[in-house]
């Protein structure tokens, strides 16, 4: 069970950074969106189980959404750099 929660969140880890990095390029179209900042993610839940990222991925899961479209990403000893939209 504890594997499996562990993939799971590994599937949806790297199904949110594919739609960050896929996502086109744009100069400060985000400056004034609520979602630029740090985000932070420490729990997570699927199908009713609980975990905790930091255990999950083995670090920190940090995304740093800049507005002018670029992305800093950490996902355990993984950094990692695309765009959002």
């Amino acid at each position: 069970m504890k594997g499996f929660a562990k993939r799971m969140m590994l599937i949806l880890t790297a199904g949110c950074l594919l739609c960050l990095l896929l996502s086109g390029c744009m100069s400060d179209k985000y400056e004034n969106s609520e979602y630029v900042g740090v985000w932070k993610a420490t729990t997570g839940s699927m199908g009713g189980i609980n975990v905790n990222v930091a255990k999950t991925v083995g670090g920190e899961f940090t995304l740093d959404l800049q507005p002018n479209g670029d992305v800093k990403a950490v996902v355990g000893d993984e950094k990692g750099n695309g765009d959002w939209e």
